[in-house]
């Protein structure tokens, strides 16, 4: 018999019919034109003791197994380093938890059983745990309940799902001796009762079961004949029902052979104690031959919808007014800290207001700052600062002249502004205060407020930001490979064309198509005219093929109006004291200057809002009105624009935790829309 030529292990199957079931399928296809070498020893796991029951770990890519040559059954993993050759054993001590253990299985890389004595009033008996992993620690282990029986339960293998588990035991139920029984667990995750696998028991044992596939089971059995002792045999689950068990004659001999594992590389470990070990039971393995068939040529291809990208360079234009109110606490003349941004002399001349961000709070927190430098700017101008105090004050007349020489001091001492520049006043409560009987009304009537005579004082803050935008701001990569069924792996890349990678990807089983956002990448890909998109598959074969395609980066200035090159633009009316609607002469004015940057076929859209005092109904028309009047008077000024009123009502634009944030969301914003007139490409 060891003299004919070895013929794959699987041979015997494809005899019965049962090629074509999904998963064994594919074993076969895999196995086509295979042969296995003659099993040996293999020494380095091998000892004067027993060693069985082989357990892969695929997650860790080790092998573990059980050992008595401690002189108790103990755990021990060894690296796996292909070929047929393995590293030196160490005992696994994550995974010893008991004086005797052993039929190690993992589920999951997660998830393992194993076998130990369950001890009761009359006797042990072997039954089967279960230990989980967490933070990349191993549990305590527990027995697994419904498996649990006063008999011999041991030998668990799972399916690569987890789902199904076979395990032997001499429970009641079965042919006699030890038998095979499986279970399922449900999609609730509740196990299923076991049931005796009927087809495949014999009246004497069949133990330590392996499942290769869900319907492809290896096992060891003294009772269906053989070469002697425990043979080695495979049975295949088809059309409802195992068929007959079949004999692995390549790897049986007249001694006993169980405890059969498939390697990763096909290869096939068992245990035996057949004369050329070290004594007790010893590992032997087979290895395949692989006669491939012939390769088909590998090819490979990858395009980009669209062809190329757009890198629009654009200016962001937004106006943001002042607002010319300081705010105060309660019976205090200090400017709180947290409001503004209060500098040192030394740091004045720093200050710039084009570095300032596009945010209400930023602008505001510096509006002393801008102040003062605009007053050192415009050496003619006066600014008058007027106290006030709410109705809850005392001491009012002192107080609110405090506060204005509080404000007044700042501008002398930091912004070195004349005194005879600044003029103070001081009142009993603004002019037009906020409702007295809400807290937060009192909160905004302790306030200095700002007058200059030169409206460049207190103009509105224009801030420009440069802005790039991607058009369109994903691409998709679309790939072809031939043969297809014939790739073990690919990988894209997304690299600079000068560059490295800035975008990688990969995975087994190649997509038709893969959508890229590129928007992260932005501020690199405005320094390069192109980027590369490379392909890389690997077949079963290990022969590797590369395919590129080059992605276009233009960059386009967009030019909308001569005198702007901005595409949008966006205007807050704010000073809309409370609870009123109507437009000031300031607003006008404001309005007027608003006017001249708009193009007359722009669409503008005017929203309305209010702070969050006050019923919603009567917040959402008091924004109404805010937006029409602001609305009338621009088709006054803009005959030819598109105007639109959008009421928006109450709206958190800023926090109305704050005064000055419920005046900032008593507001009208004012959005422009041009249309492009000009693309000029350039780089």
């Amino acid at each position: 018999m060891r003299q004919k030529a070895w013929t794959i292990v699987l041979a015997a199957v494809w005899m019965v019919g049962v090629l074509w079931r999904s998963e064994f399928a594919a074993l076969r296809a895999q196995s086509l034109g295979t042969e296995y070498q003659l099993p040996v020893a293999v020494s380095v796991l091998n000892s004067a003791a027993s060693e069985f029951a082989p357990a892969w770990n695929a997650a860790e890519k080790r092998l573990y197994f059980t050992s008595t040559r401690s002189g108790k059954a103990r755990f021990y993993v060894a690296a796996y380093q292909g070929k047929g050759s393995f590293g030196k054993p160490t005992v696994a001590e994550e995974l010893n938890f008991f004086d005797q253990q052993s039929y190690l299985t993992f589920a999951t890389p997660r998830r393992a059983y194993f076998s130990a004595f369950w001890f009761t009033d009359r006797q042990p008996y072997l039954n089967i745990f279960e230990v989980q992993k967490h933070n990349g620690r191993w549990g305590k282990p527990r027995q697994v309940e419904f498996l649990k029986a006063r008999a011999f339960t041991s030998h668990a293998t799972t399916a690569r799902n987890g789902k199904v588990m076979v395990f032997a035991s001499d429970r009641p139920g079965g042919q006699g001796g030890i038998d095979l029984w499986i279970t399922r667990q449900a999609e609730n995750g509740v196990w299923e009762a076991p049931r005796p696998l009927t087809e495949l028991n014999s009246p004497a044992n069949e133990i330590t079961p392996f499942l290769l596939a869900e319907d492809t089971l290896i096992f060891a059995s003294n009772g269906f004949g053989g070469q002697g002792g425990y043979d080695l045999f495979l049975a295949v689950f088809f059309e409802g029902h195992w068929l007959p068990p079949v004999p692995l004659t390549t790897l049986n001999s007249a001694y006993d052979e169980s405890d059969c594992i498939v390697l990763p590389d096909r290869s096939i470990l068992f245990a035996s104690n057949r004369p050329g070990g070290k004594g007790g039971l010893d590992f032997y393995i087979a290895r395949p031959v692989v006669h491939p068939p012939p390769a088909p040529p590998l090819h490979c291809s990858v395009r980009f919808v669209p062809e190329a990208v757009t890198l629009e360079r654009v200016r962001k234009i937004e106006v943001q007014p002042l607002l010319p109110y300081l705010f105060f606490p309660k019976n205090s003349d200090t400017l709180p800290a947290q409001w503004y941004r209060l500098l040192l002399p030394e740091q004045a001349h720093q200050f710039d207001t084009a570095a300032l961000s596009i945010s209400v709070d930023t602008v505001y927190a510096n509006v002393l700052n801008i102040i003062g430098l605009r007053l050192q700017r415009y050496p003619d101008a006066t600014l008058t600062i007027a106290g006030y105090t709410s109705q809850d004050e005392t001491n009012w007349e002192r107080l609110a002249r405090q506060r204005a020489e509080a404000v007044a001091r700042y501008f002398q001492e930091v912004w070195h502004i004349d005194p005879d520049r600044l003029v103070i006043r001081a009142g009993r409560t603004p002019p037009n205060p906020s409702n007295p009987a809400h807290p937060e009304g009192r909160e905004e009537n302790r306030r200095v407020e700002l007058f200059s005579s030169h409206p460049a004082v207190l103009a509105p803050l224009w801030l420009e930001r440069r802005q790039y935008r991607l058009q369109p701001e994903q691409v998709v990569a679309q790939f072809a490979a031939q043969p297809l069924h014939w790739l073990r792996s690919w990988q894209f890349q997304l690299r600079f064309a000068q560059g490295n990678a800035f975008y990688t990807t990969s995975g087994t089983a190649l997509p038709s198509q893969l959508t890229v956002s590129l928007k992260p990448w932005i501020d690199s890909l405005k320094n390069v005219a192109s980027c590369v998109g490379e392909l890389v598959i690997v077949d079963t074969l290990g022969r590797q093929e590369q395919c590129q395609q080059s992605l276009p980066i233009a960059l386009m200035e967009v030019t909308y109006q001569e005198h702007t090159q901005a595409d949008a633009y966006q205007y807050s009316l704010i000073l809309f004291d409370y609870d009123q609607a109507a437009l000031s002469k300031q607003h006008r004015k404001q309005l007027e200057q608003i006017a001249v940057q708009i193009p007359p076929n722009a669409k503008v859209i005017v929203r309305g809002y209010t702070d969050v005092l006050g019923s919603e109904q009567y917040n959402y028309q008091l924004a109404l009105q805010r937006a029409q009047a602001v609305a009338r008077y621009l088709r006054m000024l803009l005959p030819a624009a598109e105007i639109y009123v959008e009421p928006v009502g109450e709206y958190t634009l800023v926090s109305n935790q704050t005064p000055y944030g419920r005046f900032y969301s008593r507001t009208v914003q004012i959005l422009v829309e041009t249309p492009s007139e000009q693309r000029k490409e350039g780089r």
